[in-house]
């Protein structure tokens, strides 16, 4: 968990350990953060969970997110658009042509 922030840049990130319930990444009390490059290589349930009154400016960009079976999470206090979501990779489950 990353508490109490300020201007956050996290850029290439790669976890080979995320497991369980808990995200990956966690941000409480971030006030302008920017995850960018970042990759999950393995199956997570949860990839960002942000929380508190102060989260603020929230960038996700370009990032590999094909393995997370739910990009973000609002809570504790924080409002979703603390949040902005771009240009991320994310599984689609397509429907068969018929």
């Amino acid at each position: 968990m990353l508490d109490d922030v300020r201007n956050l840049e996290l850029s290439g990130f790669r976890s080979d350990t995320a497991a369980g319930p808990q995200p990956v990444i966690w941000l409480n009390q971030v006030a302008g953060a920017l995850i960018t490059g970042s990759r999950i290589p393995q199956e997570v349930a949860l990839f960002l969970r942000v929380s508190g009154r102060q989260t603020r400016e929230i960038s996700v960009i370009g990032n590999d997110l094909r393995h997370a079976h739910r990009i973000t999470e609002v809570a504790a206090g924080a409002r979703g658009a603390a949040l902005s979501l771009s240009g991320n990779l994310t599984a689609r489950r397509l429907l068969p042509i018929d």
